[in-house]
Order: structure tokens, then sequence, then C-alpha cells
């Protein structure tokens, strides 16, 4: 039999996942929560910038030309969106 060697979990311990109600949470919890996702509704460069740089550069190895080219993309790109020195390591 597969698994005979390892111990079940008794039911009366198992712990089930459960969302809770929207109306037990505390309402700064909520307030955060809409205003987050209100914010987000409609966004999507973010995935449209992921779609580029995984559709473009592909498999990105350590020390691969397609990671050094990814990496010159997005420092660029970063450029293009108003970051002061993002090439720049601490």
């Amino acid at each position: 039999m597969i698994g005979v060697d390892k111990p079940s979990l008794p039911s009366a311990t198992a712990v089930s996942a459960t969302t809770p109600r929207l109306d037990e949470l505390p309402p700064v919890f909520v307030d955060a929560a809409e205003r987050i996702t209100a914010a987000a509704q409609g966004r999507t460069r973010a995935w449209e910038l992921l779609a580029v740089l995984s559709d473009t550069f592909g498999h990105r190895l350590s020390g691969s030309r397609a990671l050094e080219k990814a990496i010159d993309w997005s420092v660029e790109q970063m450029k293009r969106d108003g970051l002061d020195n993002p090439g720049a390591r601490r």
C-alpha cells in the first residue's frame, strides 16, 4: 500500500482554511481592501511589461545573453518610467 509508513492526521485535529466574512473583519481592514481594489481596477501596465519581458527574452539563466539583455531592457524601461537611478546597486 502506498503511504503506509506515514501516519494520518486525525480528522478531529485537521485544520480547514476558511475565509472570514466581510462583516467579521475590522472596518479598517475592509476600508483598506476596498481602496486597494479600487486603485487596481483597470490597471494592467505591470502585466503588460511582464508579458514583454517574458515573451521577448524567454529563459534568463544566470550568465546568459538573454539575462543581460533582459536586465538592460528593464533598466531602460525604468528610466523611461521616470526612476532616477534604476541601475544603481547598493
